[in-house]
């Protein structure tokens, strides 16, 4: 993977966006693990909106790290 600043993206910015926990994304989304947060900015209504941004984490304490970061 490169770690030239010219391929870094901004994906969101986190002061404009709510933070939401999912449950069953795994099974839903296709998801690659049960620990799994969306990123959307209180505007946005539409589930299918490509606003809206999924991640997920390796494990459960790393959820709660990401969670915690962004909501700080």
């Amino acid at each position: 993977a490169s770690k030239n600043p010219k391929d870094l993206v901004c994906l969101v910015q986190f002061e404009y966006v709510e933070v939401y926990r999912g449950l069953g994304w795994k099974k839903k989304y296709h998801a690659p693990t049960d620990h799994c947060f969306a990123l959307k900015h209180p505007q946005i209504q539409k589930k299918t909106s490509k606003y809206i941004r999924y991640f997920c984490a390796e494990t459960e304490p790393a959820l709660d790290q990401w969670v915690m970061a962004i909501r700080t």
